[in-house]
């Protein structure tokens, strides 16, 4: 029984309660004519179960599989007033679901059947179920979308839109799988395709882009010469012998070339082929084909036999032949490509049904072992774009409603700066798009910003229901339902989309496709940035959820992250099937009988009916829905992600071909581990199978040989004998020197896989693992301590690792301590390294100094802390010395004069020898000898003392560091070459920098608005650049939101001086003070009243909103705005004197620009100026250009034009390592 409660609560839980099965005293539905195959059936109860966990597959798959022929409950309707919800209109949608299930109303209830024979209201009642879940729990700011019965999920919406939006029965009319494509560098390699007509002609453009020989065949001369003109075609080849000599003249040079063919593609193909047979010779690794072959007999395929005037006339006169024609053109053209495909070239479909109208024509294009729909060759779309879709990217389009050039400048520019964002957070397998689509905008410019619209190209994550494209790795049997894609525009239209699209066939032919579209004008206003968030998250939302419910691993773990970002969010995860071969005895004919008997007997063994369903309280609930998933709210709660294995046998089939091999070979692996694990365990806790005991003291740890001697050789030899024979009567272990507690957790992990480390055990688990040999748990300790690394133990752990000779642990530990070198040469630890440890560090190549004097003297720190004793290691030790590096004044003065070093004769030698390469006299290089005494022609390196290599931290130059909200990019003016310092997504828009004396770069405040936070939306955030991690250290926040502020810093103070309030709008005038070493937030407020600032001399021009710098001891300020507008002069002020005077005015007047004093030199950076526009107008605009200001001239020159990554930036100087930053 059943409260309305309890029903809301979503699945109900275990225990199972007994099956009723049908009840004998109300009608049913017709039962349904089985004209399923095995498989699919198999699909069938995989897609019911899942909505239920693993652990209760066994028992409800039996079920399942007889509910493919008979189903059933009866469920009444309740006054809506005791529906528990948060809004009416969800309480009136489970009032009408209840009534239509009313056996008052509805044909057959039990089997969720209202009216129409078998069409039913959920398609199992673990939807109905969900649904009511979601519904209780709705808010009015949710809208709950239904695929045809199931329940996707609650989504954010207005509280003007629906609460609930149903389709149901929209399909396209074609299914396909294929499968996937992957390249890696194209230089040298040809690409032969076909079509520049339309959208094919960007093929050209993308050949060159990508970097390889893209020859693309045209029949039309018109559109051939059109993007030639263009330049999207570098040259035109008019007959085959020319167009066969440039690919070989193409390849041999390895330079990009965009050829295009005028002919057919057929002829193409069939020549490529005959050159391979005459030469042995394949002249092309890539093919695919973008003729429009949705429309084949309409001109959109055009046949080898004939000419290009002859189709179209063929095309009017005789339609029948000429679709004969086409037919056997294309036998031709798969024949020639299957040859050459045989011999190493890949082919692709860019999914414009190529494949398909060549099986219609009966070429030979099927997979062998595939379905009647499975073709051989992967598709572009699939299995390409397919995990852009996954992870919620798309194309979509945009115009600049202004008409201006410029504007449309601006647009490139940001969708450059947003692609380059995006890419580096996803997968190497696409990356690779998105840097092509980067290459292809990359035309930025600064101009004013006028209203944008976008649109959608039907090729996206969820606009379109395309089985042949788009929705073609949908594995779950819907890719063929266009519920997706009318959902979206349903969604679209009320969440603020300015129209919306729902076309039939748009791009591959009607019937084959549902596309839905839309148009968002975006004009900078609040109300536009509200729509556009609303309507382009339930956008992306829609189709990565679909793809998450149907199986797809990527799209389920984008899902999750959008769920924790979007609280009102909530969708339904699938769980997967764990045992495939359940799928077979559940739907076998045996299987199926021996449920239905079961049934009978129960039934049988109740001699009246059941209880009758009461009107209002409570109500008998089928066994098979009160399948539990966990005690609250079970699927809503992250289940596991869908398995691979969670599929249809065509479906797995596709994986195979389609996963790279050793991935799944792998997920196979962990898959049976997992299961053989779990088994283990529970033999061993409930003692079956013991055969062996390991004693340590009193205590004993009963065990399985079989499991120790698998995870350990120690223990292997210890069961065996000499001879390889098992000791049969060897039934108990004694083991000294062992914490039997650490033995304890061991054992357990080698059942479990668990094991918790802490820092006061893991290096006793560590040292036992060592002894046992049993490189697991070795494994997890070596992790642990990687990830424990600090200033404190990183020494210890360089020694540990050395002891216990793990390489990976101590080259770790050994490379953090050459990250802090100067820092741990201070400690009282580094005193105490063993000579052969110091040597492993001091010798490293990753050392960060900046001068190789530190480690000498570091060096020479150490023997006197103990001199009797090292100074006998000084003649080793001065091999990890690069006395090169020093300067030879240092040299004479300070190691030269050394007493410890004057007194060893060996050492003396050495000095010589460094003397001498002072002066350019380098040892003569020998040969090295074999072990006959005879020499090798490879000459021996020089003595470690005579290396000249850099070492990691003398990479370091004074670069200007850039921060905006995007990233942090550090430009080398000297090189005029940028680096990546970091990603910076969590710094806010006008935030204020500083780069402290010590080198140390903080961000704090800028403008930056936590929705989530309802109470203190606004936020004055603190960060820190590590530039070692390349990573942003949080810090504690202002307490107060402020931004135009300015920073300073005295000893390890920074104040944060004036600006104004984020919440109040109002002017300050407190003073900020945080302590960087002591990590506080310490906050002084200036009082005017009682005290006040000593006032220096006044400039000769007020301003405000300008640059200022502390360059070689003055101060320096240029620019900025007054009464009279912008202006552009600049004054220096000597703190000495308290004076102000002119200095050198910059050449544009301009306000908030960034000087930076940087390796002794002044630049300016950026800012704002009045220009005037192409439109005549004039208007403030944002210039990212670089000056420098040169000391001889007493003038500013300009550098660059433009510094992208400036826009938008906080500017300093400061000194950062270039060999840590990847170069941009």
């Amino acid at each position: 029984m059943s409260s309305l409660k309890e029903l809301c609560r979503g699945l109900p839980l275990d225990p199972l309660p007994a099956n009723h099965g049908r009840d004998p005293n109300v009608p049913h539905a017709p039962v349904r004519t089985p004209n399923l195959t095995a498989e699919d059936k198999r699909l069938a109860l995989r897609n019911a179960l899942r909505y239920f966990p693993p652990p209760l597959h066994a028992t409800l798959a039996p079920e399942f599989a007889q509910e493919l022929k008979d189903y059933g409950h009866i469920y009444m309707a309740y006054p809506i007033d005791q529906y528990p919800c948060n809004t009416r209109q969800a309480a009136a949608i489970m009032h009408m679901i209840m009534n239509n299930l009313d056996p008052a109303v509805a044909q057959f209830p039990q089997e969720l059947v209202t009216y129409g024979g078998n069409g039913q209201v959920f398609s199992n009642w673990a939807q109905f179920w969900l649904v009511f879940q979601y519904l209780s729990s709705m808010t009015e700011e949710q809208t709950l979308v239904m695929y045809s019965g199931h329940p996707l999920g609650l989504f954010p919406s207005l509280p003007s839109s629906p609460r609930c939006v149903i389709t149901n029965g929209m399909l396209t009319v074609l299914n396909a799988g294929r499968r996937y494509l992957g390249t890696s560098d194209l230089r040298g390699r040809v690409f032969v395709s076909s079509g520049l007509g339309g959208m094919s002609g960007a093929q050209a453009k993308a050949a060159v882009i990508a970097g390889c020989i893209g020859v693309i065949a045209e029949v039309d001369e018109a559109p051939l010469r059109k993007r030639h003109e263009q330049g999207w075609v570098m040259e035109v080849a008019k007959d085959l012998d020319h167009c066969i000599q440039r690919i070989r003249e193409a390849r041999k040079s390895k330079l990009g070339l965009s050829l295009g063919y005028h002919g057919n593609i057929v002829a193409l193909w069939e020549r490529l082929w005959q050159e391979y047979e005459q030469t042995g010779e394949l002249l092309v690794d890539l093919g695919s084909d973008q003729t429009s072959l949705h429309n084949p007999f309409s001109g959109g395929y055009y046949p080898v036999q004939l000419g290009f005037k002859q189709a179209n006339q063929l095309m009017k006169t005789d339609p029948q032949k000429f679709r004969n024609t086409i037919h056997e053109s294309l036998r031709r053209h798969v024949a020639a490509i299957n040859k050459l495909c045989e011999k190493g070239m890949f082919f692709w479909d860019y999914g414009n049904a190529f494949l398909l109208e060549a099986k219609r024509a009966g070429a030979e294009v099927e997979k062998t072992g595939g379905g009647a729909t499975e073709f051989k060759y992967p598709s572009y779309v699939q299995h390409i774009m397919g995990d852009i879709f996954s992870l919620g990217f798309g194309p979509f389009r945009w115009v600049c409603t202004s008409g201006n050039p410029n504007d449309l400048a601006q647009t490139d520019n940001i969708a450059t700066t947003v692609l380059e964002e995006i890419s580096t957070t996803v997968s190497e397998r696409v990356r690779q798009q998105y840097s092509d689509n980067i290459r292809w905008i990359r035309q930025a410019g600064k101009h004013h910003m006028a209203p944008v619209v976008i649109s959608r190209d039907h090729h996206d994550v969820s606009g379109t229901d395309s089985p042949f494209r788009e929705t073609s790795n949908i594995y779950d049997g819907s890719a063929f339902c266009a519920d997706m894609a009318v959902q979206n525009v349903i969604g679209d239209a009320f969440r603020g989309a300015t129209w919306v699209a729902l076309h039939n066939g748009g791009g591959v032919g009607w019937g084959e496709v549902i596309n839905g579209g839309f148009g968002l004008v975006l004009d900078g206003s609040e109300e536009a940035g509200r729509r556009a968030r609303m309507m382009l998250n339930w956008d992306v939302s829609n189709g990565v959820a679909r793809r998450c419910w149907s199986g797809n691993l990527k799209a389920y773990e984008t899902i999750q992250l959008a769920m924790e970002d979007q609280k009102k969010l909530r969708v339904t995860l699938p769980h997967h099937v764990q045992d495939e071969h359940l799928l077979d005895r559940s739907a076998s004919p045996k299987a199926s009988a021996s449920v239905q008997s079961e049934e009978t007997q129960t039934l049988a063994q109740r001699k009246s009916p059941l209880p009758p369903v009461p009107n209002t309280a409570t109500q008998p609930i089928p066994r098979r829905l009160l399948k539990a998933c966990s005690p609250t709210q079970p699927v809503l709660h992250r289940p596991q992600p869908p398995h691979e294995s969670d599929r249809s046998e065509e479906t797995r089939q596709l994986s195979t071909v389609r996963m790279d091999p050793k991935a799944l070979q792998e997920e196979l692996r962990l898959f049976q581990s997992t299961l053989l694990q779990d088994g283990l365990k529970e033999l061993l806790n409930e003692n079956k199978f013991v055969d062996c005991t390991l004693k340590v003291g009193d205590r004993c740890f009963p065990c399985h040989r079989l499991i120790l001697a698998a995870c350990s050789p120690y223990f292997r030899d210890i069961f065996f004998s000499d001879d390889g024979k098992v000791k049969e009567d060897l039934k108990e272990v004694p083991l000294d020197d062992v914490d039997p507690n650490i033995l304890d957790m061991i054992i357990k992990y080698l059942y479990s896989a668990e094991i918790e480390l802490t820092d006061g055990n893991v290096q006793e688990i560590f040292a036992l693992a060592n002894r046992f040999q049993i490189p697991s748990v070795f494994t997890v300790c070596v992790n642990y301590l990687q990830k424990k690394l600090s200033l404190s133990n990183c020494l210890a752990i360089f020694r540990l690792g050395l002891v216990l000779n793990v390489p990976r642990l101590a080259v770790a530990a050994r490379d953090y301590s050459a990250d802090h070198f100067e820092s741990l040469s201070n400690q009282e630890e580094f005193l105490q390294l063993a000579p052969h440890e110091l040597f492993a560090l001091i010798g490293a190549d990753v050392l960060n100094v900046e001068k190789e004097e530190l480690v000498f003297e570091s060096l020479m720190k150490w023997v006197r802390s103990d001199k009797e004793t090292r100074k006998k290691s000084l003649k080793d030790a001065f091999e990890c010395i690069r006395f090169r590096l020093m300067p030879e004044k240092y040299f004479k003065e300070k190691v030269e004069t050394d007493d410890i070093v004057k007194a060893d004769p060996e050492v003396q030698k050495k000095l010589q020898v460094i003397r001498d390469a002072f002066k350019g006299k380098l040892p003569e290089p020998k040969k090295k000898e074999r072990a006959e005494g005879e020499e090798e022609d490879e000459e021996e390196a020089l003595p470690g003392y005579l290396n000249d290599n850099q070492r990691l931290g003398m990479h370091r130059r004074n670069l200007i560091l850039m921060v905006n909200d995007t990233a942090a990019v550090a430009y080398d003016v000297a090189e005029n070459e940028c680096f990546l310092a970091s990603m910076a997504e969590q710094v806010p828009k006008n935030h204020v920098s500083i780069c402290t004396q010590k080198n140390e770069f903080f961000v704090i405040g800028g403008l930056f608005v936590d929705e989530d936070n309802k109470e203190s939306p606004l936020q004055c955030y603190f960060y820190q650049l590590d530039a070692l991690s390349a990573d942003w250290m949080a810090l504690p926040p202002m307490p107060s939101p402020r931004c135009l502020f300015s920073l300073g810093e005295s000893g390890s103070l920074i104040f944060a001086i004036a600006g104004k309030d984020l919440q109040t709008n109002e002017s300050l005038d407190s003073v900020m003070c945080y302590d960087s070493d002591k990590a506080l937030n310490k906050v002084f407020v200036y009082n005017h009243k009682q005290s006040e600032w000593r006032e220096l001399a006044g400039m000769k021009t007020p301003r405000a909103m300008f640059g200022a710098v502390l360059h070689k001891g003055k101060i320096i300020v240029s620019g900025g705005i007054n009464e009279e507008g912008m202006i552009a002069t600049s004054e220096i002020y000597d703190l000495t004197t308290n004076k102000w005077d002119t200095f050198a005015e910059f050449p544009q007047e301009r306000s908030s620009v960034n000087l930076i004093s940087s390796g002794g030199n002044l630049y300016a950076v950026g800012g704002f100026a009045i220009v005037e526009l192409e439109n005549k107008e004039v208007g403030p605009s944002e210039l990212t250009d670089v000056w420098q200001y040169e000391e001889d001239k007493k003038q500013w020159s300009g550098m660059l034009r433009e510094m992208r990554y400036a826009s938008g930036a906080s500017c300093v100087s400061m000194s950062l390592n270039i060999a840590r930053m990847p170069k941009l």
